[in-house]
């Protein structure tokens, strides 16, 4: 559009008058009128107009929806599993280690749904819970307790998994931080992990 704005303005606008109804002696008076006048009118357009293409509302929606707080602990559960099955690989073999909690209810419950979701999306090939809780009670751990990094990894080895799940709830302030990672049994390293705020258990 500002192309043709100059375009229009570089016009010998004494040849161009007659055939507009006006005379030639017209052209001194009215010609610098007109162009201006248009010139107006097509920066006017110009300052207007209507972006070509979105600038992403739809995404930013929703990133604002998985971002959000979550009411109570089940929601926050779903929302970081629906984040991890994003980061991890369709066909791995995995296990949910623990949830270490002060609640020890809470840290068992989102062990569960977790473990739960995660065999339900049919994505992934979990272990055998059999097979957990022998290695959990060799080693004299708790789902609900603490389990530090090399610990899971060590874990995931003796099982045969390829991913371990570990997770954590804190408390802070009046709310709880749900955190959940999934470990590379290969390499120890993270492969994705969240962070989600709750407000109560149920």
């Amino acid at each position: 559009m500002r192309r043709v704005s100059y375009l229009f303005l570089s016009l010998d606008m004494s040849k161009i008058m007659p055939y507009m109804g006006f005379p030639r002696n017209f052209f001194p008076f009215s010609a610098l009128f007109l162009s201006g006048l248009m010139a107006w009118v097509l920066s006017a357009c110009i300052s207007t107009g209507v972006p070509d293409a979105p600038i992403g509302g739809a995404e930013i929606l929703q990133d604002a929806a998985l971002l959000a707080d979550a009411d109570t602990l089940p929601d926050a559960v779903r929302e970081s599993y629906a984040l991890l099955s994003k980061d991890l690989k369709d066909g791995s073999r995995m296990a949910v280690i623990s949830v270490a909690s002060e609640d020890i209810a809470e840290g068992e419950f989102t062990l569960e749904e977790l473990n739960l979701l995660l065999v339900n999306s049919k994505k992934f090939r979990m272990v055998d819970r059999r097979s957990l809780d022998a290695i959990r009670a060799e080693q004299n751990f708790q789902l609900s307790g603490e389990v530090d990094d090399d610990t899971a990894v060590s874990i995931g080895h003796l099982i045969g998994a390829e991913m371990v799940i570990t997770g954590s709830i804190t408390p802070y302030g009046t709310a709880k931080y749900l955190r959940i990672k999934a470990l590379d049994v290969e390499t120890g390293e993270i492969r994705a992990m969240t962070s989600q705020r709750y407000n109560r258990f149920l």
